[in-house]
């Protein structure tokens, strides 16, 4: 399979492990990397191109996806490659973050064959305080390659990710 690309804001890092460790699972090599955390790159239109996969991830503020993000992505044209959608959230409140992403990535172009929530420690987090610390741990990031394996295992019975694509996550 041709290499994936990466996009994300991560200004924890979380959300590029989280990223990566799906890469790792479903066996891609990354080639493209937009990092989105850097303003620079969240101004200019994205036109995904390469056939490879696109996976996406972004941090959950307040129970949705950052304003920067949202106008960032909106800027993104993709040409139907099969796209993954993880929403990174402080282990308190997952939000409508994942949703609204996979809404952008369905508007781009793109099919969602996977989409996730996953854990992370909270930016609040303190000594005294702690949310989810030391998170995503080695634990969590295993969990995040059997996701990517999962979502290639999915692929390869269904080649065309426009029958591959999954249905839109609902707000719990």
């Amino acid at each position: 399979m041709s290499p994936a690309t990466l996009i994300y804001f991560s200004p924890t890092r979380s959300t590029r492990r989280y990223l990566e460790a799906v890469a790792r699972g479903w066996g891609l090599d990354v080639g493209q990397r937009i990092d989105l955390t850097r303003p620079a790159a969240r101004w200019r239109p994205w036109i995904l191109d390469a056939p490879g996969p696109v996976l996406v991830g972004a941090p959950v503020y307040v129970g949705v996806l950052p304003a920067p993000v949202e106008e960032a992505l909106s800027r993104m044209r993709g040409q139907g490659q099969p796209a993954v959608a993880v929403t990174v959230f402080g282990h308190v409140n997952r939000g409508s973050a994942l949703e609204h992403l996979y809404d952008h990535l369905g508007s781009a172009g793109l099919q969602v064959v996977g989409a996730a929530s996953l854990p992370a420690e909270h930016s609040f987090s303190r000594p005294g305080f702690p949310m989810a610390p030391g998170r995503p741990d080695e634990e969590d990031l295993r969990a995040a390659e059997a996701f990517g394996a999962a979502v290639r295992t999915k692929l390869a019975a269904s080649p065309d990710p426009a029958n591959a694509a999954v249905p839109r996550p609902q707000v719990s």
